[in-house]
């Protein structure tokens, strides 16, 4: 039971808010978000729909972003083994972990499916829905040994889903919760935040193919454009 835990990583939180007809303005209440209408300096984000946050973890930075970082930590006693996912893994066959991100009501399943579309409107028992689920890039297929890692979720208004993310635009929420905890089917993963930023819906792009020295110049590039 003591063998399960892993490496401590380090990861990057981009919250991207996508606009879209019917949407309701609010004020800069966003984490590293995308604010989408700028000249008028306020962000605007769907009432209840297509919020895509993208949360990616990167695995080689240090607070120089210039080597990965890995140390056993002992498991706690709320990381979940495998045997205790039996009832999701029966519910849901694309189910691959659980998310957690301390200081937030984020605290969910992860899927992974065969596309990218699936999970943005169905929920974990695959019935259709509006707030979608949680799920890693189809790209992502290591377990969460990928060295870039994907994920993906709605910003809802109502609570639920990545709402919560925006909390991370407070240097003081980020400093007191700079971890996020990930629990796969065999391993569970500490990662440390040290990137939040505002990003555009339209311009942001996710790369799984770069060599190690683009790698590290794109990690290089996300610790210089954090807001903290």
């Amino acid at each position: 039971m003591k063998r399960l835990v892993q490496s401590y990583k380090f990861m990057i939180i981009v919250v991207v808010f996508l606009t879209i007809t019917g949407c309701q303005a609010i004020s800069p209440v966003i984490i590293e978000s995308t604010t989408i209408n700028e000249a008028e300096n306020e962000t605007v984000v769907t009432t209840e729909v297509a919020t895509q946050a993208v949360t990616e973890a990167t695995t080689e930075a240090t607070t120089e972003v210039e080597a990965e970082v890995e140390s056993e930590v002992e498991i706690a006693e709320n990381i979940l083994p495998v045997r205790y996912f039996t009832d999701q893994l029966e519910r849901n066959n694309d189910f691959v972990g659980w998310l957690k991100i301390d200081g937030t009501n984020i605290d969910a399943p992860l899927l992974r499916y065969t596309d990218n579309d699936y999970y943005l409107s169905r929920d974990f028992d695959k019935r259709r829905s509006q707030s979608g689920s949680i799920y890693v890039d189809y790209k992502n297929i290591g377990y969460f040994h990928d060295r870039h890692l994907a994920i993906y979720g709605h910003y809802m208004n109502d609570g639920t889903i990545f709402h919560d993310l925006h909390r991370f635009k407070s240097l003081d929420f980020y400093r007191k919760n700079p971890y996020v905890t990930i629990s796969g089917l065999y391993e569970t993963y500490v990662y440390e935040i040290f990137s939040v930023q505002i990003v555009s819906a339209y311009d942001y792009y996710l790369y799984f193919d770069l060599d190690d020295d683009a790698w590290l110049e794109y990690a290089k590039h996300f610790s210089r454009v954090s807001m903290h």
